[in-house]
């Protein structure tokens, strides 16, 4: 089953950094940079997927654009059979909340919740019935060996603790498909591994797609699918 799909997707901005175009390049634009151009790809259901490329080659960007933090032309991303750019903000917003998880390079843990809390805050706003939402959350920090530790704060969290409460928030509403944008990006080589092996762990106990950012190839190599952003053109399974 293909869970999203991507067809001639591109982003070029100004050099202004004002956003062209997230469909068609207008080669005729004036002093535009092109980031990358006509990417065209479809994720089924439990693949795994590494995305490696060097910094600022528009790997986050793309990631971003999957998610609808931004808009996007008509007729390029595809979740399920619908077109992102004809949906609304509400059903954006559901998209992103039951179907999509995403995790953030600087776990973006909100500090004045604990981890059972943070944890539990997508399912809330998704109206689960709190205390499913609080049984599910006790589960996944159990399952991320956080059963210690789901009444502290992020800041009494170690770096690896702190991203493994994130992949919990990001798992808390079975989403279909979970981008992952450099997630081991802070972390040392040794708690990088230990989330990686987290992370494809996961795939498969919870049958859920992944596509991750990062530019260290080793990291790329954990996972079974590889592709390679390179001068603004995607190259597949290199």
């Amino acid at each position: 089953m293909t869970i999203l799909e991507v067809k001639n997707l591109s982003l070029a901005y100004l050099k202004n950094q004002a956003q062209v175009t997230k469909g068609e390049i207008n080669s005729a634009q004036p002093e535009q940079t092109v980031i990358f151009s006509n990417l065209s790809f479809k994720i089924h259901a439990g693949e795994q997927i590494s995305l490696v490329g060097k910094s600022g080659n528009g790997k986050s960007s793309l990631l971003y654009l999957l998610a609808g933090f931004e808009k996007v032309a008509p007729d390029t991303i595809y979740w399920q059979g619908q077109d992102l750019a004809l949906m609304s903000a509400k059903e954006i917003n559901q998209l992103r909340n039951q179907d999509l998880g995403f995790i953030f390079q600087f776990h973006n843990l909100l500090p004045d919740f604990t981890a059972l809390e943070n944890v539990m805050l997508p399912a809330q706003i998704g109206n689960f019935d709190p205390q499913v939402a609080k049984q599910r959350a006790h589960e996944l920090l159990n399952y991320m060996g956080l059963e210690a530790r789901m009444h502290h704060y992020p800041d009494q969290l170690s770096g690896g603790e702190r991203q493994r409460v994130a992949i919990a928030r990001a798992l808390i509403n079975n989403p279909k498909l979970i981008l992952a944008d450099e997630p081991t990006g802070n972390l040392d080589q040794e708690t990088s591994s230990e989330v990686m092996a987290l992370i494809t762990r996961i795939s498969q106990d919870f049958a859920t797609s992944i596509l991750l950012v990062t530019h260290d190839p080793d990291i790329a190599q954990s996972l079974p699918i590889h592709w390679h952003l390179d001068n603004g053109r995607l190259k597949q399974n290199v």
